[in-house]
């Protein structure tokens, strides 16, 4: 099976947050409890125009559920090519791109605990809270820590609100989301294929809805708001619940963006 998807969702959320990156080497437990990869059982086609003179389209090859491998092209730059490897249990071990490796460790009960690897991906370190949900990230670049990011959970266990502080633990930033109740088909992919991970953090990025809104509140150093901007997504959807068009609204006016599915 085969899906079409234009998404440009970038240029919302690039205006909307900061950036987290990711990653560094591999060990795999033993017996960890099989994470939920991509929800296509086929390959997938995404495409979103940038301008007028820069576009952007990724196959994404999967099977059985997983993500095998993306290939990525872009008008200004050079094709490359994803690569996903999954460990026995179907838990995501790493994925490499270009000179980049990212590893995924995970604890003997199956939590990720960490992603790490080689070239341009940073470590990330998770901390999970009694129900079990990742309550915090931490961004390294070698082992110092450069970023620290809290979640909110309500009582459905949908991740609401992320919480940034910077080195040395001065909170500067708060966002706040909604969601709906569609597949969400980006997760899975890792920072290079989620924009929304790469955005927010893996546990927004690997929610299984889509965001609707998002509320982005800065603050000064003695805890003062600065600045609060406010992004909206409304979908349309198929009969399967898979997003087929949406409109983002942002401060700068709005994004209108179309979805079309190919199955076989």
């Amino acid at each position: 099976m085969r899906l079409t998807l234009i998404i440009l969702i970038s240029l919302c959320l690039s205006s909307c947050s900061n950036e987290t990156e990711e990653v560094d080497e591999t060990v795999i437990p033993e017996s960890p409890e099989p994470a939920k990869i991509n929800p296509y059982s086929c390959s997938m086609n995404y495409y979103s125009q940038v301008g007028p003179n820069n576009s952007m389209e990724a196959r994404v090859k999967a099977n059985n559920g997983k993500v095998h491998s993306i290939i990525v092209k872009n008008t200004d730059k050079e094709p490359f090519k994803i690569q996903y490897d999954y460990n026995g249990d179907g838990t995501l071990a790493q994925y490499q791109l270009i000179e980049t490796t990212a590893r995924y460790y995970y604890s003997n009960n199956g939590q990720l605990i960490a992603i790490d690897g080689e070239g341009d991906i940073n470590r990330l370190e998770f901390q999970y809270n009694d129900e079990g949900l990742i309550s915090q990230q931490k961004v390294f670049i070698k082992d110092a820590p450069i970023q620290s990011q809290d979640f909110e959970y309500n009582e459905e266990g949908k991740p609401i609100k992320l919480m940034s502080y910077d080195a040395v633990g001065v909170f500067y930033e708060s966002i706040e989301f909604t969601y709906d109740d569609k597949v969400n088909p980006f997760k899975g992919l890792g920072l290079y294929g989620n924009i929304i991970e790469r955005k927010f953090g893996y546990p927004i990025g690997n929610f299984e809805n889509n965001i609707t809104s998002v509320i982005k509140t800065s603050y000064d150093s003695k805890g003062l708001i600065t600045s609060t901007n406010k992004s909206t997504m409304e979908f349309s959807y198929n009969e399967k619940g898979y997003p087929t068009a949406v409109v983002i609204t942002t401060k700068k006016g709005d994004l209108k963006l179309k979805m079309e599915y190919d199955c076989d």
